[in-house]
C-alpha cells in the first residue's frame, strides 16, 4: 500500500512556507513529489541522507501569503469532508461525552434511574 505525507515547514529564515509531499511504496522505498506535469504527481526516489527539495516555497512577509494559502487549503479539506485522524477521534469522544451528559441530566432530574431504565415513581 502506497502511503503519501505532506510536510509543512514555516521558516522564519529565510522567510517562507516550504511544502514537502513524501510517498512510501508498497516496498518501503521512499519517492519525493519533484513537481506537477500534465497534472500529475512526479516522483524521484531519494536516497537515505539526502537533502529532499520542497515542491513549492512561498515567501511571506507582511501579508503572510504562506498561511493564507494553508487556511483556505484546510477550509477546502473541511468542506470535501477530509478531516485528520486526529479530528476524528475527537469527534467520536466528544459524541461519547455529549451521549453520557445527556443520561446525566435524565438521570438528575429523575426520568431514568442508575441503570438507564425509565424511572418508576
Amino acid at each position: 500500500m502506497v502511503k503519501y505525507r505532506i510536510h509543512i515547514d514555516k521558516e522564519s529564515y529565510p522567510w517562507e512556507t516550504k511544502l514537502y509531499i513524501r510517498r512510501c511504496d508498497a516496498d518501503g522505498r521512499l519517492s519525493y513529489c519533484q513537481g506537477i506535469e500534465g497534472g500529475n504527481l512526479i516522483f524521484k526516489r531519494s536516497e537515505p541522507g539526502e537533502v529532499i527539495p520542497p515542491l513549492f516555497s512561498i515567501p511571506f512577509g507582511h501579508n503572510d501569503e504562506g498561511s493564507g494559502l494553508l487556511k483556505a487549503f484546510a477550509t477546502e479539506l473541511t468542506r470535501l469532508g477530509i478531516k485528520p485522524t486526529e479530528s476524528q477521534q475527537s469527534e467520536k469522544e466528544l459524541d461519547a461525552t455529549k451521549r453520557h451528559l445527556s443520561d446525566m441530566r435524565l438521570i438528575t432530574f429523575k426520568k431514568l434511574d442508575i441503570n438507564g431504565q425509565p424511572h418508576q415513581e
